[in-house]
């Protein structure tokens, strides 16, 4: 395991749909992206330390951000208060604004949709859905899913055969949303869903472009 932000040994060679990961939904997503996108490419322009430029024509620029993350299965009544002081812990470490992860993931999976987008009569700021997130939970980790119904529109529209009670909507639709601490439902072997927490941790050491 290397802990640091993105491998200073990758290539534009690396990244690209010969090695994605073989399943539909990051085929969908890749062509969710660039129907958005009209088709332009993505192109991410980040000053640092270095100066990185990179232009990609497809989602595999993503590919670039890698992260240690672990995934804690908690009880749904620790996740707001756990949240909260994951959060909190990045928000006051100061590599975390250095890192070139989260730059490089918005340009990858941002999409293009403009800020202000028109729902009825009237305009709303639409989240980006690359982000450290858009504050603190108070109670629950429900408040996230309320969210992500609220506030996103839908990028991988699909049907399931399960039941209802797999949340496997909601769990699709969780994963198009990428908060850096993110709230995860998942199962257990007998089917039963549980909370995890996706936490991202900041590298001791910031080894990557930036």
């Amino acid at each position: 395991m290397v802990m640091i932000g993105t491998l200073p040994t990758i290539r534009n060679a690396d990244m690209t749909l010969e090695n994605i990961s073989p399943l539909n939904r990051y085929y969908a997503l890749n062509n969710e992206v660039l129907r958005q996108r009209a088709g332009r490419p993505l192109r991410v322009d980040i000053s640092g330390r270095d100066h990185l430029v990179s232009e990609h024509r497809d989602v595999m620029l993503e590919a670039a951000t890698t992260s240690f993350q672990v995934h804690l299965k908690i009880p749904a009544s620790r996740g707001a208060s756990l949240l909260q002081r994951l959060g909190g812990g990045v928000g006051a470490d100061p590599r975390g604004l250095r890192q070139c992860s989260l730059p490089v993931r918005e340009v990858a999976l941002g999409g293009n949709a403009h800020p202000l987008v028109r729902t009825g009569r009237r305009r709303s700021l639409q989240r980006a859905r690359v982000s450290m997130g858009s504050g603190y939970v108070s109670n629950s980790c429900m408040e996230l899913f309320e969210e992500n119904l609220a506030d996103y529109p839908v990028l991988l529209p699909m049907s399931f055969d399960e039941e209802p009670e797999a949340l496997r909507h909601l769990r699709l639709h969780n994963g198009t949303i990428w908060r850096w601490n993110r709230a995860l439902i998942g199962s257990d072997e007998d089917g039963a869903p549980h909370l995890r927490i996706e936490h991202r941790i900041c590298p001791p050491a910031q080894q990557s472009w930036i």
